[in-house]
């Protein structure tokens, strides 16, 4: 059932249905993109549904989907771990964010209690810095 209730979270974020995925959601939920924010505008802690929204509002402004896929799933007592890969663009510089991810999501009482994504965050902050001269010359040259 929790593997089940889980994977029901990743159907809503693929359909964009944003009430669902809140509607699975404790009031109070406890929500955080692993990393330092100054590294990327999605990092860090947010409480509550509102906040959690806004999350999404954000990563939907901010990266541009190539490839979501939860891999495997894992449960003990009240979590879930999920194992998967993104490939995505950050939108301000084009660059790519391809990645293994894990997910931990906390249900209690039937709802999602807290989520916690762990990235290779050096990959975000590389995609966030300004574009120095020598990494779009070896871009350019990738491209050609």
């Amino acid at each position: 059932m929790s593997i089940t209730f889980v994977q029901n979270i990743y159907a809503a974020f693929g359909r964009g249905d944003l009430d669902a995925l809140m509607a699975a959601c404790q009031p109070d939920v406890a929500w955080c993109d692993f990393g330092r924010p100054a590294d990327s505008p999605t990092f860090g802690a947010r409480h509550g549904i509102d906040d959690v929204r806004d999350f999404f509002g954000l990563l939907a402004a901010e990266m541009e989907f190539e490839s979501f896929a939860p891999r495997e799933f894992h449960h003990t007592g009240n979590r879930v771990f999920v194992l998967g890969h993104s490939r995505l663009r950050a939108r301000r510089t084009g660059v790519v964010i391809d990645t293994d991810w894990v997910h931990l999501f906390v249900l209690k009482d039937g709802k999602l209690a807290a989520f916690t994504e762990y990235a290779d965050t050096a990959q975000f902050a590389d995609a966030y810095r300004p574009v120095r001269a020598d990494r779009a010359t070896v871009e350019q040259r990738v491209l050609n």
